[in-house]
């Protein structure tokens, strides 16, 4: 009976430890604190191209928003077109001491158009949410998924992307066919891109950053190139707006862009 007693214990201690979240806020390192106003407590990024005209963007963060001026890193801000197609957007916010207090969907989102004061017209939008929190620190999870028709342009990933925030732990992955070639360009990254093979016989490279201290914002700094960690990735094959294209050289994909797409839209 004893031994009995004591399993159940056990056990309701163990289930208990597993049902908590590591996003209290005090369990953030103390050395990514000094010039910290939000930690990037996880972030998993993951590009998948399933074919020229089929990518696949994923994006998932944890931000533990640390007081005021932190505030912009809890704004979530998701760009889609007629060519990039949000999928889905999730999201959870939760007090100091990691306790859940909302969630959210895609229906708590703004949408409104994505002009700017240089553009006549623009077809692009944003779909935009920041919580109802008045009381530091807090916590944000959110992540959602873009689907692409194009395969040129992919995001930078760049994990400390943001002044005055620390990063906790930070991925990045690209999955590919077989077929598909990448060249991909590392800026102030330690390490080197780990290739692989998945289960369904995708090609993947991933990169890995922790404990990224936060830097201070200051007028004329350098160029964030010089020190921020940044991953550039372009295609040697591609599809965009419908039409297909090489990009092995600069002179290359010049010549496209004129005859593909420039070519006779010049007259009025």
């Amino acid at each position: 009976m004893i031994r009995y007693i004591l399993l159940l214990s056990l056990f309701w201690l163990t289930s208990k430890a597993g049902a908590q979240t590591f996003y209290d806020a005090a369990t953030i390192p103390k050395e990514l604190l000094p010039y910290a106003s939000a930690v990037v407590r996880k972030m998993e990024v993951t590009t998948e191209v399933k074919d020229l005209n089929n990518t696949i963007n994923h994006f998932k963060e944890v931000v533990t928003i640390l007081n005021k001026n932190g505030e912009s890193n809890a704004d979530i801000a998701v760009w889609y077109n007629k060519s990039n197609r949000v999928k889905y957007i999730k999201g959870i916010v939760y007090d100091e001491f990691g306790k859940p207090v909302s969630k959210f969907t895609d229906k708590n989102f703004s949408d409104h158009s994505a002009g700017d004061d240089a553009s006549l017209f623009i077809d692009s939008r944003v779909k935009h949410y920041h919580p109802a929190m008045v009381n530091y620190p807090y916590t944000i999870e959110y992540e959602y998924e873009v689907l692409s028709k194009q395969t040129l342009n992919f995001n930078d990933w760049i994990p400390n992307n943001v002044g005055a925030t620390a990063v906790e732990h930070s991925t990045f992955q690209f999955i590919c066919k077989p077929n598909f070639n990448i060249r991909y360009k590392e800026l102030n990254y330690a390490g080197k891109a780990i290739p692989g093979i998945n289960a369904v016989g995708f090609k993947t490279y991933s990169w890995e950053v922790n404990h990224i201290k936060a830097f201070r914002s200051e007028p004329y700094s350098p160029d964030p190139e010089q020190y921020q960690t940044i991953i550039k990735i372009a295609p040697e094959k591609f599809i965009y707006e419908g039409y297909d294209g090489s990009f092995t050289n600069w002179q290359e994909l010049g010549k496209w862009v004129y005859d593909r797409l420039l070519l006779g839209r010049t007259t009025l």
